[in-house]
């Protein structure tokens, strides 16, 4: 089981997943948190004060896959926003 539902659970399910997606672990894991849904406390938190949008380096992201690096940067590349 995972208790929470905010961003350190998603990342460690994301591994979980990368690890061995057909795992019979990640099928049978149980996420508890009492919003019923991911990030919802952490997402409203955010609203309360204002953030509408969380911009953060590539190499704090809790995916783990190497791709999504890549396909970020690529994005910033190709929209002139690799200084942001």
């Amino acid at each position: 089981a995972v208790i929470g539902s905010g961003p350190a659970a998603l990342a460690l399910l994301a591994r979980l997943a990368r690890d061995d997606p057909s795992s019979a672990l990640l099928h049978s894991t149980l996420v508890i948190d009492p919003s019923g849904a991911f990030c919802t406390a952490w997402a409203a938190k955010l609203r309360s004060q204002g953030v509408s949008h969380l911009r953060s380096p590539t190499f704090v992201h809790p995916h783990p896959s190497r791709r999504l690096d890549d396909a970020l940067h690529g994005y910033a590349a190709a929209h002139g926003r690799l200084r942001e």
